[in-house]
């Protein structure tokens, strides 16, 4: 068994001082950041091993009967080794939880912020897309004059009026020719692409526009405003964070979404 008084340059009298002064002088000389020694790792271990078990009052105690011990010193020195080795790992266990949980105490409460804020946002923001989807779009009398297949690196189906450029899908671009005169729909608050309208037979005919954002998330709108309010109306902090994190990842969902759209 290691002499731990001998590892921190001590006599066995040393009180609780001399062993945290000595400890800390060895640590400062043998610290591998600091030392050229190329043993330098190996003397720190050992050195804060020695200082574990000799700044434990109870560890000190059991290591000072068993070396003053005249009983089977090697049957004991064995099983106090492993119950060294055992309490050392518990303790740092023990440590990298409770700093861990302080971690997680310290950030938890602006995370919470976090999430009201969000939420509250995320009303605002759903409830205009919904208003956005519910009221009449704003309408454009336009005449088709080009259409194409493809434009620079794009490789979509084009309509170019005297007023915009109209991406719109391959099924309905064969229904329209230059020339034609056809209705643009667009929502009133975002300015989304919603419909082109056009008379084929004598019947008003609505084709829908890729770029309508309401075509795909309608419906995912609702889920996040629901989430948002149950966030909002929450009051234990483990509610918060379930209803907050499924709220704040589904409006990112939906921001992006709409960015790209538009």
């Amino acid at each position: 068994m290691k002499d731990y008084y001998k590892i921190l340059r001590l006599p066995s009298t040393a009180s609780s001082d001399e062993i945290k002064r000595s400890y800390r002088r060895l640590a400062m000389v043998y610290h591998p950041d600091r030392s050229n020694n190329p043993n330098a790792h190996e003397f720190f271990s050992e050195i804060n091993e020695a200082y574990e078990i000799l700044s434990d009052q109870n560890l000190k105690s059991q290591y000072d009967n068993l070396v003053n011990s005249q009983g089977d010193f090697f049957v004991e020195a064995h099983t106090f080794s492993e119950n060294f080795d055992i309490r050392r790992n518990a303790n740092r266990t023990a440590r990298v939880y409770r700093a861990t949980r302080k971690t997680k105490d310290i950030i938890t409460p602006y995370i919470v912020k976090l999430y009201k804020y969000t939420a509250y946002l995320s009303v605002v923001l759903m409830s205009l897309l919904l208003i956005d989807f519910i009221i009449p779009g704003v309408k454009y009398k336009e005449i088709l004059k080009e259409k194409k297949f493809g434009d620079g690196n794009t490789m979509e189906y084009i309509f170019r009026t005297n007023n915009r450029t109209i991406i719109i899908d391959q099924d309905d671009y064969v229904k329209f020719k230059e020339g034609d005169e056809f209705i643009y729909n667009q929502s009133t608050i975002f300015r989304f692409d919603r419909s082109l309208e056009k008379v084929i037979n004598e019947v008003n005919t609505t084709f829908d526009l890729p770029g309508n954002f309401f075509k795909y998330f309608n419906l995912f709108t609702i889920v996040v405003l629901a989430f948002a309010i149950l966030t909002i109306r929450a009051q234990k902090e483990q509610d918060i964070l379930q209803f907050g994190t499924a709220n704040f990842y589904l409006s990112m969902i939906i921001i992006i979404s709409a960015v790209v759209v538009y």
